[in-house]
C-alpha cells in the first residue's frame, strides 16, 4: 500500500539519521541501541553527550533496490500527483514498466556521511548499464559496484570544460567509452544556481585489477550449457553475471539451477530472480577488496555497516559489524534476520499518527 511505501522510505531515513548522529559524535554503539526506531530516539540525548577519539564506522555499504530506492504499489494518476508534492525523485522507467522512487532527503543524508569522512559505497546486483542510467538519480559514492560485485567503478572529477555538457545531458559515454555523469547530490539540489561550485560531473573508471580476478570464462561456458538445455537467460548489459527469470522459464523451476552449478560459480536470488556469478565475485568479496586494498579503513567486522534487503545480501550482512534492513525482500533474509537479530537489524515497524512525507518525517527525527 502507499502507507507501507511511506513507512519504508521513512525507515530508511531513520537509519541514516541515527547513523549520522552516531558518527558525528564518534560514539561506539551496540546493537541494542538500534533495535527499534523508539530506542534510536530515546538514546539520542545520551549519544550526543558521548565521544571518543575517532569514529568506529568508517565505511557504509548500501544496496539500491529495496533499500535506497523503493517502488510504490500504485501507478495511478492520483498517486503521481501526490508524489509531485513530495521531495521524492522518480527514477527512469524500467524495462518492466516500474518506476522507483528515492527521497531527496535520503540523498542528502548520504552526502552528509561522506562529509564526515565516512566512505559510502553503492553495491548492487543490477546490470551495469542499468546502474549507469540511474546514476543521475542516486547518491554520489566513493565506489559503485554492479553485477553482484563483479565490477567496480570509481568516480573521477572532470575539469570545468566538461561540466556543462554532462549536466545538460545527465549521462553519456565519451570517446573512450567511459561513462560521464552528474550525481543526484547535484541534480536534486534546489540551490544549484546558488552554489555553482557544486555543479560537477564525473567520469567512471573501472577497477581493472578486480575485473581480471573474475572467472568469467567458466561463467559464460555454463551459460552456453544452460541455453543448450533450453533455459532462457538474461545477459543483456551484463559482463560478469547473468540472470534467470522464472517468468521466462515457466516450464522449469529456476532453483534447479543450483544443482547444476560448477564449483567456481554461485547463485543467489535477487528480486525474485536467480543471479549466477563467479565465486570470486559477490558482495562480500568486492567489499572486502575495497576495505583492504582501496580504502584501508579497518575491517568489515569492526568498521563497516551495510544497508540491504535480499538474499544476495546475506553473506555481506553477516560479515559487517551491523546490517540494517529498511525492508525485507526474501524469505531467506527474513529467516536469517530472525536468527541474528542482535546484528541484522530490521526496521520493520514505526509508529506514526499520520501519513508523513519523507521530508517532514526526517525533520521530526532529527529534532531528537
Amino acid at each position: 500500500s502507499d502507507d507501507t511505501m511511506t513507512k519504508t522510505n521513512l525507515l530508511c531515513i531513520v537509519l541514516f539519521a541515527a547513523l549520522l548522529e552516531l558518527l558525528a559524535n564518534n560514539k561506539k554503539v551496540t546493537a541494542s541501541e538500534f533495535s527499534t526506531s523508539t530506542s534510536i530516539m530515546n538514546h539520542n540525548n545520551h549519544i550526543l553527550r558521548s565521544s571518543s577519539s575517532r569514529p568506529i564506522i568508517r565505511v557504509v555499504f548500501s544496496d539500491i533496490d529495496g533499500t535506497l530506492v523503493h517502488y510504490p504499489s500504485s501507478t495511478s494518476e492520483e498517486t503521481d500527483k501526490e508524489e509531485e508534492n513530495t521531495n521524492d525523485l522518480r527514477l527512469p522507467q524500467s524495462s518492466t514498466g516500474m518506476r522507483g522512487i528515492i527521497s531527496e532527503t535520503t540523498i542528502q543524508l548520504c552526502q552528509q556521511l561522506r562529509q564526515r569522512n565516512v566512505k559510502f559505497v553503492l553495491v548492487s546486483g543490477m546490470r551495469t548499464t542499468t546502474l549507469f542510467q540511474r546514476l543521475p538519480y542516486l547518491p554520489f559514492a566513493d565506489a559503485y559496484c554492479s553485477e553482484n560485485g563483479g565490477r567496480i567503478f570509481y568516480p573521477e572529477l572532470l575539469n570545468n570544460d566538461a561540466n556543462g555538457m554532462a549536466i545538460q545531458e545527465k549521462g553519456y559515454y565519451d570517446s573512450n567509452l567511459s561513462y560521464i555523469f552528474t550525481p543526484a547530490t547535484v541534480t536534486a539540489s534546489t540551490h544549484m544556481e546558488e552554489n555553482p561550485v557544486e555543479r560537477r560531473c564525473y567520469r567512471l573508471q573501472e577497477d581493472s585489477m578486480w575485473r581480471k580476478q573474475q572467472n568469467i570464462q567458466e561463467l559464460w561456458e555454463f551459460a552456453s550449457f544452460l541455453r543448450n538445455q533450453n533455459w532462457v537467460l538474461d545477459d543483456k548489459g551484463y559482463e560478469t553475471c547473468f540472470r534467470i527469470h522464472q517468468k521466462d522459464n515457466p516450464q522449469q523451476d529456476i532453483t534447479k539451477i543450483l544443482d547444476l552449478l560448477p564449483e567456481a560459480l554461485v547463485a543467489t536470488t535477487n528480486l525474485g530472480c536467480l543471479d549466477v556469478y563467479p565465486k570470486s565475485s559477490g558482495k562480500k568479496h568486492v567489499c572486502q577488496y575495497l576495505v583492504n586494498h582501496k580504502f584501508a579503513e579497518g575491517t568489515l567486522a569492526d568498521n563497516c555497516i551495510f544497508l540491504c534487503d535480499d538474499d544476495n545480501d546475506i553473506e555481506l550482512a553477516s560479515s559487517c559489524r551491523f546490517a540494517f534492513l529498511p525492508s525485507i525482500s526474501s524469505n531467506s533474509m527474513e529467516q536469517y534476520q530472525e536468527n541474528h537479530f542482535d546484528k541484522i537489524i530490521a526496521a520493520n515497524s514505526i509508529s506514526t499518527e499520520t501519513k508523513l512525507g519523507t521530508t517532514k518525517a526526517t525533520e521530526t527525527i532529527l529534532q531528537f
